[in-house]
């Protein structure tokens, strides 16, 4: 039976799709996906931080010391475009 079902699964037949899908949106009408608190946020290298800091590459000791300021603030995830030259 089980493996009769993992089958059915995989292979996905259209009306089962179908009723997979309406299925979806009847939960989402009876209870919606609550909008994140927290919406994204970009930190910004800016000139004011460039002279107050020095130029980049920043040591390494500073970028972590930011990271780990942007996970006191809530952060949860973090990512560089920036170039880390060694």
């Amino acid at each position: 039976l089980l493996l009769s079902i993992v089958l059915l699964r995989v292979w996905d037949p259209g009306p089962l799709e179908a009723l997979r899908q309406k299925a979806f949106d009847v939960y989402q009408t009876l209870q919606p996906r609550v909008p994140a608190a927290k919406p994204v946020v970009i930190v910004d290298i800016d000139d004011a931080s460039l002279k107050a800091l020095g130029q980049w590459p920043w040591p390494r000791t500073l970028v972590a010391d930011l990271v780990t300021r942007i996970a006191q603030f809530g952060g949860v995830a973090v990512g560089f475009d920036v170039l880390f030259p060694e």
